[in-house]
């Protein structure tokens, strides 16, 4: 925006955008000023502009925070969408060389996911294919895909945005993601690793615990995870108050009459890794989060690896996912 004079000849604006927005101000000769004068800040014509630096840091915290929800749930974003904030450049800044793929029954068809690089009203969407080949759709809705479900072509798509110079606002990619084998039970809800993670102060604990999103109510700490619903993530834990030493127990995923899909399994056990990994108490034997995890695999082979080996009945092969429903995708905050 360009200058306002205001009075004894300064004049000011606002340089930047979203959180980078801030006021500046330059005297009567044009020389620019380290900082605004205590005096002008409530001038009529200077007040405004400070309120704006807020809006606009507001508006960049809303707009990453939206996109990483529907990042998180792999929701569907209409295209109509797309066109209409593109033009903003903090969106197009937080949804560029995001992962994105059309939407099949309202699930990303994984088979065509590419760098979302531009959206034209024309062309339609503008992505990168892991080839480095630019193509464009015209679905009416792309998906912002978990890096779960990305699964063994992760590493490629973290390869090629670092070959395109891909500076992803919010972190999709390099987000830690936890696959489960393709020969773990898929029926398993609870997660018996990494017990006995020590904090000192239960306080320590509680920090971590609000960083990634949860609260601590009695023993355990609570989290809210997505597959299609929301999903309840419980970390039991041995509390005692903030003032007293803490251990972590065990993991659990609720309701758990469901079987848990990979994007709440990915989270809930970045959820837990987490919280071991920033432990304040650490004994030597105590192995590393990725290592304590592949235990835990290892421990809980499927049913039907187990079948084969010793008879025993196995468990009913994985039912395909049914398309989303108007009210799944509005208790995901979807957009219908």
């Amino acid at each position: 925006m360009g200058w306002i004079t205001v009075s004894d000849g300064y004049q000011v604006t606002v340089r930047g955008s979203g959180r980078a927005a801030a006021l500046a101000c330059r005297n009567a000769k044009g020389r620019d000023l380290a900082r605004v004068p205590a005096k002008l800040r409530k001038q009529p014509d200077v007040a405004p502009l400070t309120e704006l630096c807020a809006w606009l840091a507001d508006h960049e915290r809303t707009v990453r925070a939206t996109a990483e929800t529907w990042m998180l749930r792999s929701l569907p974003v209409p295209a109509t969408l797309l066109r209409a904030v593109w033009p903003d450049p903090v969106w197009r800044r937080t949804l560029t060389d995001l992962v994105v793929a059309p939407a099949a029954d309202d699930r990303p068809d994984l088979t065509r996911c590419g760098l979302l690089r531009s959206v034209d009203g024309t062309r339609g969407t503008g992505l990168v294919d892991l080839d480095g080949e630019t193509l464009w759709t015209d679905a009416a809705a792309v998906c912002v895909v978990h890096p779960v479900l990305l699964g063994d072509d992760l590493t490629a798509w973290r390869e090629l945005a670092v070959e395109l110079g891909a500076d992803q606002d919010i972190a999709q990619l390099m987000r830690d993601v936890w696959l489960r084998p393709a020969d773990m039970d898929r029926d398993a809800t609870a997660v018996d690793a990494f017990a006995f993670a020590e904090y000192e102060w239960g306080s320590q604990l509680e920090q971590q615990v609000i960083r990634l999103g949860g609260r601590i109510r009695g023993e355990a700490a609570h989290f809210t995870v997505h597959d299609d619903d929301p999903i309840g993530v419980t970390v039991s834990l041995r509390w005692q108050g903030p003032q007293s030493s803490t251990y972590l127990n065990g993991l659990t995923w609720t309701p758990s009459a469901r079987a848990i899909g990979d994007i709440a399994w990915s989270e809930g056990i970045r959820i837990l890794t987490t919280l071991y990994t920033n432990r304040t108490v650490h004994e030597d034997d105590q192995p590393g989060a990725a290592e304590e995890y592949q235990r835990f695999c290892a421990r809980n082979r499927s049913r039907r690896d187990l079948a084969a080996e010793t008879g025993a009945p196995a468990a009913p092969a994985p039912r395909e996912r049914p398309r989303r429903t108007r009210d799944a995708l509005l208790r995901a905050d979807g957009i219908t």
